[in-house]
Parts: structure tokens; sequence; C-alpha cells
């Protein structure tokens, strides 16, 4: 995936289906969280869908953006 499409990246990968999915196919660290690798990232599942079905998911990943934005300038 290219720059354009990286919204609706941020939206799939940030997605419950998406974790749920990671968490079946992925190793544990051993303290139950999940390592996030880039082989196993590579592998998920992302739909890939038309320009026009992407703006839904790319309007919610503007909306995430904006609310953590405040959160990102004060730890600065």
């Amino acid at each position: 995936m290219t720059g354009k499409s990286l919204r609706y990246l941020l939206a799939v990968l940030n997605s419950k289906v998406i974790f749920y999915y990671y968490n079946l196919t992925s190793a544990s660290s051993g303290v139950g969280t999940t390592m996030w690798q880039k082989i196993n990232v590579e592998k998920l599942p992302i739909p890939k869908i038309c320009e026009t079905e992407k703006q839904p998911f790319i309007e919610k990943s503007n909306i995430m953006l904006k609310l953590t934005q405040p959160l990102c300038t004060e730890s600065a």
C-alpha cells in the first residue's frame, strides 16, 4: 500500500477484527501480549477495495488522529 492508503490502513489495523485475527495467528510474548512483527503484519488479510469504499475508513482515521493530536502535543 502506498501513502494514499495509509489512513485506510490505519483504520483497518486498529479494528477489532484484525486485532482478534492477529492474536489467533501470531506468537505471544509470554506475558500475555502479542508481538507485532513485520512478517506477521504483512500476512494480514487486508481487503483491497476501491477509493470510494475506503472513504468511510479514512474518515474514521481522521477522527482518531484529530482526537489523539492533543495527547501528542501535551507530552512534547
